[in-house]
């Protein structure tokens, strides 16, 4: 080709290419308007190229979470006595022994602690851990002589028992297994407990297996909750009574009958607490189990008087009922030994109520990084335990100190006695001087 025929080629290539550039500058133009046009739609574009570019690229390994990584979270509240810290992940379950000196907490660490009450106060706290080999508990207990824990394995889906003796400096220690009972099937357990009389041992599953057991392991009786899922069973304090709360609305009480021997007659149904319009949660009971206290998906917890002839027909009587005051997520209840406040837990909040009024008298907010697992009062109504996270918070009763004051006053303003009017006057003085303490 001759140079004429190239130069008169020229116009056209030139034409050619400028068609291209204008065609590649337009293109540009284009993805930034239509980004701003469409919103979301750019976004979902965006996010494509980033997934693709990201996927031509090595994967980097997950980083390792710290293993205290909310550490950085700090409570801090007036009424706090301590934390308990020692395990490492969330507490699910705590139990007091019958002797008070001992609290018995359990986590999906693997480990069963125990922690002397006599060092709540105190700033370090040790505590003698019992592994769970390759499991950890959802549910603790203890015997009625101190000296064994009964545990609800999550993986084994069956009870054991740990017998724990006295170290030479007099704590309890050195646990041993000293029975593994029969997995009865597959459905979780949801409750798990000893009798205090020492008689029996209870197990209940999430479908409503509740099956009774000898301190040997072999099965005395059995029933059918029929409360489609069972949110908790629990042993009444007094021992007598196993109580059941699920998806139904009433809770349903079974005794557990002894002949005058002492040998297993059977279980039978004692009554019912009713009044809630959707399913309970949760359900507590005084030592002596006059009192029982519950919580439900209905946005209210229910007092009941269960110190009734249930043996003739005659049912237990509501006392008080409030709101929960957080549209139904409350999740645990926990009245207080000597029935003068009853404490819900809603998340990670705690709203503490009078038992005498249904008096709202405080609430106590994010107690914990997660929600609240496990709820108590101790022994002496004096502390309201919580667990939430991997610590426990031991708050001082503050509002049953308030309640226990006005009771003590209006006693006051009735007796005649002067031997009573001292004792009541002493009394208030105390708690008094425990409010003052804390400048409450």
């Amino acid at each position: 080709m001759d140079l004429s025929s190239i130069l008169a080629l020229s116009p056209i290539f030139l034409t050619v290419l400028s068609g291209i550039a204008i065609i590649i500058y337009f293109s540009k133009k284009a993805v930034p308007s239509h980004e701003s046009s469409t919103g979301g739609a750019s976004s979902e574009a965006a996010g494509d190229v980033s997934a693709s570019t990201n996927a031509s690229k090595p994967k980097k390994k997950p980083e390792k979470a710290p293993p205290h990584r909310d550490s950085k979270f700090k409570f801090s509240h007036a009424w706090l006595s301590s934390s308990l810290k020692g395990h490492n992940e969330n507490v699910l379950d705590m139990s007091f022994s019958p002797n008070g000196k001992y609290l018995a907490s359990c986590s999906s660490d693997r480990s069963v602690l125990l922690w002397q009450t006599r060092h709540f106060a105190e700033r370090e706290h040790k505590s003698t851990r019992v592994n769970v080999e390759y499991d950890h508990a959802t549910g603790v207990s203890w015997s009625p002589d101190n000296h064994a824990l009964l545990v609800a394995k999550f993986n084994e889906n069956r009870l054991q028992v740990y017998k724990l003796s006295k170290k030479p400096d007099g704590v309890l220690g050195n646990p041993q297994v000293a029975l593994t009972f029969d997995k009865l099937d597959d459905d979780p357990l949801v409750g798990s407990g000893i009798s205090s009389s020492g008689r029996y041992v209870m197990s209940c599953s999430e479908h409503g297996r509740l099956t009774v057991f000898d301190l040997k392991g072999a099965v005395l009786a059995g029933t059918d909750t029929r409360q489609v899922t069972v949110h908790a069973a629990r042993i009444s304090p007094c021992g007598r009574f196993i109580m059941s709360a699920g998806f139904t609305p009433d809770v349903k009480v079974w005794e557990v009958v002894f002949t005058r021997s002492g040998e297993f007659d059977k279980l039978s149904r004692a009554f019912e607490l009713k009044g809630h319009t959707s399913g309970v949660l949760d359900i507590s009971a005084t030592p002596d189990s006059f009192r029982m206290a519950t919580v439900s998906k209905d946005g209210t917890w229910r007092l009941f008087n269960t110190n009734v002839e249930y043996r003739i027909g005659q049912d237990p009587q509501l006392m008080q009922s409030a709101e929960c005051g957080d549209g139904g997520t409350a999740t645990r209840v926990a009245v207080a030994p000597d029935c003068s406040t009853v404490a819900v837990a809603s998340r990670a909040d705690v709203r503490l109520f009078s038992a005498e009024t249904a008096e709202l008298m405080a609430t106590v907010a994010a107690l914990h990084t997660g929600p609240i697992t496990s709820l108590l009062f101790d022994p002496t109504s004096r502390y309201l335990l919580t667990a939430g996270d991997k610590h426990i918070r031991i708050l001082h009763n503050v509002p049953g100190c308030r309640v226990n004051i006005q009771v003590m006053k209006d006693k006051l303003a009735k007796t005649t006695n002067s031997t009573l009017k001292e004792r009541l006057n002493a009394q208030v003085r105390e708690l008094q001087a425990f409010l003052d303490s804390l400048k409450e």
